[in-house]
């Protein structure tokens, strides 16, 4: 039976996005012990900068609000 020495989770702090787009903060212990997630504070921010650095370059882009595209009017409907 051979294992995958690398299969356990990297261990330390992470960051991530909840379905709100609210980030999140969860630290790692080993595969089996995490604590978190939770709401992100500056102080998490500051204590691991590292991470968050990481997190913000892997972070997908914020989708705006764009408005649909303008439709050109078509033929008048016939009466």
């Amino acid at each position: 039976m051979s294992r995958d020495r690398n299969a356990a989770p990297d261990v330390g702090a992470k960051f991530s996005l909840s379905d709100d787009g609210e980030e999140l903060f969860s630290f790692v212990i080993d595969h089996g012990t995490t604590i978190g997630p939770r709401p992100a504070t500056d102080e998490d921010r500051e204590k691991h900068a590292e991470a968050y650095e990481a997190f913000l370059a892997s972070a997908p882009e914020p989708e705006g609000d764009d408005p649909a595209p303008k439709r050109r009017p078509g033929r008048p409907r016939k009466a």
